[in-house]
């Protein structure tokens, strides 16, 4: 994997093809102007009561996945709050509880708020006797003495006596859903339809997500949770919305409102095209308004300056470069003026650059280019990469 890049100085192609996404290393790297920016909001915000939602806005490929990842990883994470991230979710709010619930896992959330409950709570004592694996050994134990319905009663009262709902079918449902795991130790998205087979309370929806969030704080020790919405799916596509959607839509963003205002500990961070934010705005422009506090609780992406992709190219080449390679410019195989070969639309979105630097590195390495690349060389796979973005009418 190492040979075809040493004689450029590196380990790897430290360009992603599709140039989408954070790099696999992570997102470590951001730029101070927006770092600065974004860390100074998630410290305001954490001095205040009140929602937390926040707007990420910018076009195609400018970074906003990049930058939800370095909330994740690097801002809320310092701050012990536990993110979770969602990739193209659908406008239905069930779709978010079924999303967050599948990236823990039934068993393991059950197993983890049981495990909780039964050291916290001393009205909450189960008969485990000796096993390698207490819980599953408990459930099996349960369901053999008949004695389901007792102990969904109990983790209920427990659930109830730690604060985690005041309201007693949530806790009944969420006792049901770990009683249940025996059976089941997977969740499907109808069990968050509200309705008499759900694990949701009907017209519970918000409060039930609530009780989800304190119960992943209590057994991850987290002091707060945040959702990182990356593009609503339907929104994202740009299409026209159907009167059902832009309904959803708008009742998922609202509910989302209710829970960090009831739910001090949730952070909401929506990312999404201008286009998407004109479609949210003009479908309810007061709603939106309140959401992005009237404009405070919004971070806009803007274009690359040179600087910053010079940088963007420099701290990727570092990262893959070949201990003791003495590289003749910080940015070889490119030229050092590389980016004054680069046309505007081109360097000013990091998905298109790293693409570029991509296509660059492989077709340079399959064509026997000698680096450092060209400027005829550069500008032709430009335009090769410009052709290929062509949707046809």
């Amino acid at each position: 994997m190492t040979q075809p890049f040493e004689p450029l100085g590196l380990k790897y192609n430290p360009f992603e093809a599709a140039g989408s996404g954070p790099p696999l290393s992570g997102a470590e790297f951001l730029f101070e102007a927006w770092e600065e920016r974004l860390t100074h909001v998630v410290n305001l915000a954490g001095l205040m009561s009140g929602p937390k939602a926040y707007a990420l806005i910018g076009e195609y490929g400018s970074g906003k996945s990049y930058v939800l990842q370095w909330l994740a990883d690097v801002a809320f994470t310092q701050r012990r709050i536990k993110p979770f991230v969602f990739d193209n979710p659908g406008v239905e709010f069930y779709k978010l509880a079924n999303d967050l619930l599948n990236k823990i896992g039934r068993e393991e959330f059950s197993k983890a708020l049981w495990e909780y409950l039964r050291t916290v709570s001393r009205g909450y004592q189960p008969d485990l006797g000796i096993s390698s694996n207490p819980f599953r050994s408990w459930l099996q134990h349960t369901k053999k003495q008949k004695k389901q319905d007792e102990e969904v009663h109990k983790l209920a009262e427990a659930i109830r006596a730690d604060g985690i709902t005041d309201r007693e079918e949530i806790a009944h449902r969420l006792g049901m859903m770990i009683v249940q795991t025996v059976d089941k130790p997977y969740f499907e998205y109808r069990d968050f339809v509200a309705g008499k087979n759900s694990l949701v309370a009907e017209n519970e929806e918000a409060p039930y997500m609530a009780a989800l969030i304190r119960c992943v704080m209590r057994t991850q020790n987290a002091e707060g949770v945040a959702f990182l919405i990356d593009e609503f799916e339907e929104i994202s596509l740009q299409n026209t919305l159907t009167r059902k959607q832009a309904y959803e839509y708008l009742s998922t963003l609202k509910r989302l409102m209710n829970v960090t205002g009831q739910e001090n500990h949730l952070w909401i961070v929506v990312s999404m095209t201008p286009q998407a934010e004109e479609i949210t705005r003009q479908l309810e422009p007061a709603f939106w308004s309140r959401f992005i506090h009237g404009g405070t609780n919004m971070f806009r992406i803007e274009p690359l300056t040179d600087e910053q992709g010079y940088r963007l190219i420099h701290n990727r080449l570092v990262k893959a470069r070949v201990a003791g390679f003495e590289a003749p410019n910080p940015l070889y195989p490119f030229p050092e003026e590389f980016l004054a070969f680069v046309r505007e639309d081109v360097k000013s979105s990091p998905r298109s650059l790293v693409k570029l630097c991509s296509s660059l590195i492989s077709q340079g390495i399959l064509g026997g280019v000698t680096p450092p690349y060209t400027e005829p060389f550069v500008k032709a796979l430009a335009f090769d990469l410009q052709a290929s973005e062509v949707v046809p009418e």
